[in-house]
């Protein structure tokens, strides 16, 4: 399947430095309309490391991409500590990636086109693609 090509690169590593893919700062490529979506969600990541004083650098994300029109956050182990919280915020962010479109953030819902299915508001769900 060809790559969609709506996206428009995110970089949210300077906000965030200790989110780290092996040694190198992550740029996230995901559309502009779920930028406040992935702040919120690792600001969030952030304060709980900080609750239970987990060191920061031991955040490791791995993948954060879009997926059958929904937003997935794949991290590394997670500590004990911190795994239940974090993992219940990174799903509440995957569910509500469902409802708002990927490229404005305005409110959304899952159109098809071609084999993709997206999630898209009325005014960027364009010709061609079906409301699912």
């Amino acid at each position: 399947m060809a790559h969609n090509p709506v996206r428009n690169e995110v970089h949210m590593s300077d906000k965030y430095p200790y989110v780290f893919v092996g040694n190198e700062p992550y740029d996230f490529p995901v559309g502009a309309g779920w930028h406040d979506l992935c702040a919120r969600t690792f600001g969030q990541i952030m304060s709980i490391y900080k609750k239970h004083k987990v060191p920061l650098e031991r955040l490791s994300l791995m993948q954060l991409k879009e997926k059958y029109g929904g937003l997935r956050i794949y991290v590394g182990a997670l500590p004990i500590q911190v795994y239940d919280e974090v993992d219940t915020i990174i799903r509440q962010a995957e569910k509500e990636s469902l409802t708002i479109c990927e490229i404005c953030g305005q409110p959304g819902h899952h159109w098809e086109s071609g084999g993709w299915v997206m999630t898209r508001c009325d005014k960027h769900a364009s010709k061609g693609l079906v409301q699912d």
